[in-house]
């Protein structure tokens, strides 16, 4: 078993807030991003806690709704965040 936890600030002033905890057979998760007036944009996590998705345990918070969402990992997300910040700092 591992956790890998930590806080990343981006040049744009947005912040990714994580944690990943990896078992024998599965990962469980929660990535949290966040715009620089510490404002939700998404957040990603494997909490069993919205059952009518159809992705259940894996959704995807943003600031108006859960939706489904893949089973993500700590790179996936990185990934996925590092679009929006060249966004963010191009425009």
């Amino acid at each position: 078993m591992g956790i890998i936890k930590g806080k990343i600030t981006f040049i744009d002033g947005s912040v990714f807030d994580f944690r990943e905890i990896m078992g024998i057979k599965e990962i469980d998760y929660r990535f949290h991003y966040m715009d620089k007036n510490m404002k939700l944009i998404c957040r990603w996590d494997s909490a069993p806690h919205h059952p009518e998705i159809k992705s259940f345990p894996y959704h995807l918070h943003t600031n108006k709704e859960v939706l489904n969402s893949p089973k993500m990992n700590l790179i996936k997300a990185l990934d996925e965040i590092s679009l929006n910040v060249i966004w963010n700092i191009e425009r």
